[in-house]
């Protein structure tokens, strides 16, 4: 294992000696980090993230309709995608998921305040995303991670980039990009 890399106990069992600490923490520590302070890590490797419960509900697509979350303009889709140039053939790059489930009833999500591009992740076998801070987190309310997913290989499904993010972390940018984000419901 490299210095980087951590067990599965080490992710979950970070410790905290203060502010002066943080550099001694595993990658874990740093979704706290950026909460707390608003920038990215102090340490330049890829953010581990527990993930709880997040696969209840996910066993198959979503229906249309029943997820809420945020699109993105296609302005800011075409800018993106000049940045970022999609790794798989089936490109997504389209939207946030807030949650599923939805019905007709439930309400949109109000439009951020602030929202950038703060990283993203890769597996290297059909899965690319980028992770998106939404006011101030990345935390999405069912445990898993702000993201949009970027591009898909055959095979593969927009609900793995949930899994890539939960087993691998991601990569922070060196700098955020603002992103203008659009409540709605797909």
């Amino acid at each position: 294992m490299s210095g980087s890399e951590l067990s599965p106990a080490q992710s979950r069992t970070p410790l905290m000696e203060g502010v002066a600490g943080l550099a001694r923490l595993p990658a874990v520590a740093a979704p706290l980090h950026h909460r707390l302070f608003g920038g990215g890590p102090p340490f330049p490797v890829p953010v581990r993230i527990e993930q709880v419960g997040h696969d209840k509900g996910l066993k198959g697509m979503a229906n249309p309709g029943t997820v809420t979350g945020w699109k993105l303009p296609q302005v800011e889709r075409e800018l993106l995608l000049r940045r970022f140039p999609p790794k798989y053939e089936n490109v997504i790059a389209d939207h946030v998921t807030l949650g599923t489930g939805a019905t007709a009833d439930t309400p949109l999500p109000k439009k951020p305040n602030h929202s950038r591009v703060i990283g993203w992740a890769d597996d290297n076998h059909g899965v690319q995303c980028l992770v998106v801070d939404i006011d101030g987190t990345f935390d999405r309310p069912d445990g898993s991670t702000y993201h949009i997913t970027w591009s898909l290989g055959p095979g593969r499904r927009a609900r793995e980039s949930n899994d890539l993010l939960r087993d691998d972390g991601f990569h922070p940018l060196e700098a955020a990009i603002p992103v203008e984000l659009e409540p709605a419901r797909f």
